[in-house]
């Protein structure tokens, strides 16, 4: 079974609640979330699930490919893709874990070195090279996005300037 902690019609409020905060300007980023609740027929394992995460992105790699040479085959003769997300999982104890795929690189810790991305705003991927250099500056340069950014950049500097020696 599903079970999430709105049903269609409250999460739908919940957007529209968000849109008209943003369009009046009380907030510049929102993070929607909810719960959902999975039940299985049995007892499942973590790293399985975590690995049916990792075959789904390899078959959008493998699409992703597939559609770029379709595009372009006379010029095209080995297309692979990068990773299109980041999978992690925590195992929180016997009985509960915490897992995702996403887009972002969440952190890298290297030594007492610790990156993040200040992430916002996205666009597909184009079917052309032209295409996709079209959509990215086009990312670059929309003005909500860029506001987007400044919202996590800031954010994250104040959240990690406690814990820090040095915040650029």
């Amino acid at each position: 079974g599903h079970q999430g902690s709105l049903d269609a019609r409250d999460w739908a409020d919940s957007v529209r609640t968000v849109l008209d905060g943003i369009e009046a300007g009380e907030w510049s980023k929102v993070v929607l979330a909810q719960r959902v609740l999975l039940e299985f027929n049995a007892n499942i394992e973590p790293l399985h699930l975590l690995q049916r995460l990792l075959e789904a992105d390899d078959a959008a790699i493998a699409q992703q490919a597939e559609d770029q040479e379709a595009a372009a085959p006379a010029t095209t003769s080995h297309v692979t893709g990068p990773r299109h997300a980041y999978l992690f999982l925590l195992q929180l104890s016997a009985d509960e874990s915490f897992m995702g795929c996403t887009p972002e690189k969440l952190f890298k810790l290297e030594g007492d070195q610790l990156s993040t991305e200040a992430l916002a705003g996205t666009r597909p991927r184009g079917d052309t090279a032209e295409t996709d250099q079209r959509l990215a500056h086009e990312l670059l340069h929309c003005e909500k996005d860029l506001r987007e950014v400044m919202a996590v950049r800031d954010f994250l500097m104040r959240a990690l300037q406690p814990a820090s020696t040095q915040v650029p």
